[in-house]
C-alpha cells in the first residue's frame, strides 16, 4: 500500500482586504493537490472581514477552512504565526504554506511544492523554505519575483525577473536566491521544528529575510520552484505596489526601519553604507517633494541606537 499524500495546511491573512481573501479561497476550487486545509487569519481589521468572508465562501468550497479572529494586529508576522500555532497544534500535517490574500494560485501550485519538498526529504537534503514563480495578477505573463538576491552592503533586494516576460527563461534550472519573496513561503514542520515560527519584531517587511538568515545559521537552504505559479496583486492593502514613487508612508516607514534591523542584527558591519544609502532614499524623497516623509527617515537614522531593537524571535 502506498503512503498517503502529506498534509498541508495553507494560512492566509486577511487585513481590511476581504474582496482579495475571498478570491484566493476561491482560486484553490481548482488546486489539483489533495489533502491541504485552508487557516484564514483577521489581523483585526475590526470590519467585519471575517464573517463576510466565512458567508461568501460558504458552499463553494470542498476542503476545510478554518477562520481565526486576531484580537489585535501585531503585524504580517505575529499574524501568521497565529496560523501556524494553530496548525501545528493539530499534529497531522508536514507543510506549511503561509500565502498573501492578494494572490489567487494556479491549479497545479501545490502539487509542484509538494513535489519538490518530497524529493528533497527523501534525498535527504536540507532545504526547509520553497518559493513560487509569482506572475503580476493583472498582467500574467509578467513575472513580478522568482525569489530574490540580497545586496547586505546597500540592504537592498533585487527580485529575480522583475517585469520580466514569463518565456520560461527560470524554469530550468531555477535560480539560485538568497531569499523568497513573503506572498508566498512554503515551510516544512522540521525546519518549523529547529529554526522556529516567524520573527515578530519587523511587524511588515523583511520577516522572509530574517527566517531565511537564520534557517541558514542552522544549515537550512531555501528553494526557488517555477512550477508552482501564484498571481499577485502586490501591496494593496499598505500602499506598497509596483509603483514605488507612490508608497505609502506606512510602507516607507517600515521598509527604512527593518533595512536597519535585519542589517544590526545579521550584517552589522554593513550598517555604515546602509547608512549612506537612506541619505540617498532622503534625497529622492526630496526630488519628489515628499516633505512629509523626512522628518520619520531622519528619526530613525538618528535614533535607532538609542533604543531597545529587538523582542525575542518565537
Amino acid at each position: 500500500m502506498s503512503e498517503a499524500p502529506p498534509k498541508v495546511y495553507v494560512i492566509v491573512l486577511n487585513f481590511r482586504a476581504r474582496e482579495d481573501t475571498v478570491g484566493c479561497l476561491l482560486s484553490f476550487r481548482d488546486v489539483t493537490y489533495r489533502p491541504f486545509e485552508v487557516i484564514v487569519v483577521d489581523n483585526a481589521s475590526g470590519d467585519g472581514s471575517l464573517e463576510y468572508i466565512e458567508t461568501t465562501v460558504r458552499g463553494q468550497l470542498s476542503f476545510p477552512v478554518h477562520f481565526i479572529q486576531s484580537p489585535r494586529n501585531d503585524g504580517f508576522a505575529a499574524g501568521n504565526n497565529i496560523g501556524l500555532r494553530f496548525a501545528l497544534s493539530r499534529c497531522d500535517a508536514r507543510y506549511f504554506w503561509l500565502l498573501n490574500n492578494d494572490t489567487e494560485v494556479a491549479p497545479g501550485a501545490l502539487t509542484a511544492l509538494v513535489d519538490a519538498a518530497e524529493q528533497d526529504r527523501a534525498a535527504a537534503r536540507k532545504v526547509g523554505q520553497y518559493g513560487a514563480k509569482l506572475l503580476y495578477h493583472g498582467q500574467r505573463d509578467t513575472i513580478q519575483a522568482i525569489g530574490g538576491n540580497y545586496n547586505p552592503w546597500l540592504g537592498v533586494t533585487r527580485e529575480i525577473g522583475n517585469l520580466e516576460r514569463d518565456l520560461g527563461q527560470y524554469d530550468h534550472p531555477a535560480p539560485h536566491a538568497d531569499i523568497l519573496i513573503g506572498a508566498s513561503l512554503f515551510v516544512t514542520d522540521r525546519f518549523l521544528s529547529e529554526v522556529g515560527l516567524l520573527g515578530e519584531d519587523y511587524f511588515l517587511y523583511y520577516e522572509e529575510h530574517d527566517w531565511a538568515e537564520r534557517g541558514r545559521g542552522k544549515g537550512w537552504e531555501l528553494r526557488v520552484v517555477p512550477e508552482c505559479v501564484v498571481y499577485h496583486k502586490q501591496g494593496a492593502s499598505i500602499g506598497g505596489g509596483r509603483d514605488r514613487g507612490n508608497k505609502s508612508a506606512l510602507s516607507d516607514f517600515f521598509s527604512f526601519r527593518n533595512k536597519l534591523l535585519f542589517t544590526a542584527r545579521y550584517f552589522p558591519w554593513c550598517l555604515p553604507s546602509v547608512y549612506i544609502g537612506l541619505l540617498g532614499a532622503a534625497l529622492r524623497r526630496i526630488q519628489r517633494r515628499q516633505w512629509n516623509r523626512l522628518p520619520m527617515l531622519f528619526t530613525l537614522m538618528f535614533t535607532f541606537f538609542t533604543k531597545p531593537r529587538f523582542k525575542s524571535t518565537p
